[in-house]
Formats: structure tokens, C-alpha cells, sequence
């Protein structure tokens, strides 16, 4: 968050735990609490902590801010990401259709030497 911003929020004394928490804050069914359906933990004391902040959120600015931002934030990591893969795999040639073509070769001289021995 930009310096700015964080000077109009409150301090919040969860808000390193949302961020700490977010992959499993994010969970589907995370809000309906899952127990041991955890991304990133298996602590109980973080299992109570989840339940907390599904609680703290909606109703701290801070948090919720921060959250935001840091979920804007993971998903241009991962269009980045995407972008990069899809680039690699343009440049990079499937070895896929090069290894087809092999065992199809390959098939088909198997055939012709039974062809010529019968």
C-alpha cells in the first residue's frame, strides 16, 4: 500500500495476519470454515484465527484495504506469470508433435520389415 494511503487507515493490530492468512482467507469455503482445509496452515491456533478474521474484515478498513491490494497485487503476479509461460511455449517448440511423428515412424518401418520378411 502506498505510504499515503496508509496514513488515512487506522492502525490494525490483524492486519499482518490477513496478509499472512490471504491464501487461505481466499480459499473456497474458507468463509464457511472447512476444518482442515487449510492452504497454508495446519496450526490450530490459526485455524481459530481464520475464524476470527472472517469476522474482522468486513468490518476494518485497514484489513480490508490491505487485502485488496495485496489480491491485485497476486493477480499481475500471475497474468505475468501466465504471460511468460505463453511466450515460453511460442519460442520454445512442442516436442510433442516431433515425438508423435517419431513412433509414428517408427510404426511404419516395423510395418515394412514384416511386409518384406513375409
Amino acid at each position: 500500500m502506498k505510504q499515503e494511503e496508509q496514513q488515512h487507515l487506522p492502525v490494525c493490530s490483524l492486519s499482518a495476519e490477513c496478509l499472512r492468512l490471504l491464501d487461505d482467507l481466499d480459499l473456497p469455503g474458507a468463509s464457511g470454515h472447512i476444518p482442515g482445509l487449510f492452504a497454508v496452515t495446519d496450526d490450530e491456533r490459526d485455524e481459530r484465527l481464520l475464524v476470527q478474521l472472517h469476522g474482522h474484515i468486513p468490518t476494518c478498513p485497514t484489513c480490508t484495504e490491505l487485502l485488496a491490494q495485496a489480491r491485485r497485487e497476486r493477480a499481475s503476479q500471475r497474468a505475468l506469470l501466465r504471460n511468460l509461460l505463453a511466450a515460453s511455449e511460442r519460442a520454445v517448440p512442442s516436442t510433442t508433435q516431433r515425438i508423435l511423428a517419431e513412433i509414428r515412424s517408427g510404426q511404419m518401418a516395423g510395418q515394412t520389415v514384416r511386409a518384406t520378411n513375409n
